[in-house]
């Protein structure tokens, strides 16, 4: 396999890794409007803390571990 091959299969790879279901957070005794408000907000924060970086991966792959990070924080598991 030549490396512009290469290049495509892992390209596509990844565009298709970010198709997936996103994550369910979940917290005993939340209501669904709750957790939808605390998921809106974490991303808003996510958003904003990854604005100055170049697009691609790297900037996904920190907007996804800002979430997390911060639906945890707010006791989701």
């Amino acid at each position: 396999m030549n490396r512009r091959s290469l290049v495509v299969v892992v390209g596509l790879f990844l565009a298709l890794a970010g198709c997936g279901p996103q994550r369910q957070f979940v917290r005993h005794g939340t209501s669904a409007a709750q957790i939808a408000q605390d998921q809106r907000e974490c991303l808003y924060e996510a958003s904003k803390a990854t604005a100055a970086m170049r697009t691609g991966f790297d900037r996904g792959w920190r907007h996804a571990e800002i979430e997390h990070e911060c639906m945890y924080l707010r006791g989701y598991s």
